[in-house]
């Protein structure tokens, strides 16, 4: 996460208040990760292994909810 929106969720979190545009954003990242964890959990064993994961770590990261 950058600093812009590190510093924004910061502010959102201490103010208490979201916009739509905040709520859309959130739903973005939630879908990339799905879509992200969903790719990594279909990759063959030695595409992994190049890119410096385990089988093991990649389904332990599939089976989170969207939302963490």
């Amino acid at each position: 996460m950058d600093s812009i929106s590190q510093g924004k969720n910061e502010v959102i979190a201490k103010s208490g208040t979201y916009t739509l545009i905040d709520v859309w954003l959130v739903l973005g990242r939630w879908q990339e990760k799905r879509r992200v964890r969903r790719y990594l959990a279909r990759l063959p064993d030695y595409l992994l292994k190049d890119i410096g994961l385990e089988r093991r770590a990649v389904m332990l990261e599939a089976a989170k909810p969207f939302w963490r």
